[in-house]
């Protein structure tokens, strides 16, 4: 489930930069529209989808995982 909401976020930011923003070849060029598609895409949305996973896995698959590896206070020991 959390891959697949994952795979959602990863496509958003290519969503955003052809319908949204209009940036296809009737609007601009082709070589436009390909760095776009590759920043949007493979860039953003593959670093969106890292995030995502991390927080979801964290907070919901692993939660005693990412509880063992927060600091603990730190004792005071006397002699």
């Amino acid at each position: 489930m959390i891959s697949g909401l994952g795979l959602l976020v990863s496509v958003v930011p290519l969503y955003a930069s052809r319908d949204v923003l209009h940036l296809t070849v009737p609007v601009v060029s082709w070589r436009i529209q390909e760095v776009t598609d590759f920043l949007s895409a493979q860039l953003l949305g593959t670093g969106l989808a890292t995030a995502f996973r991390y927080w979801a896995l964290n907070r919901y698959a692993f939660p005693a995982h990412s509880a063992a590896l927060r600091p603990r206070h730190c004792l005071r020991i006397e002699a």
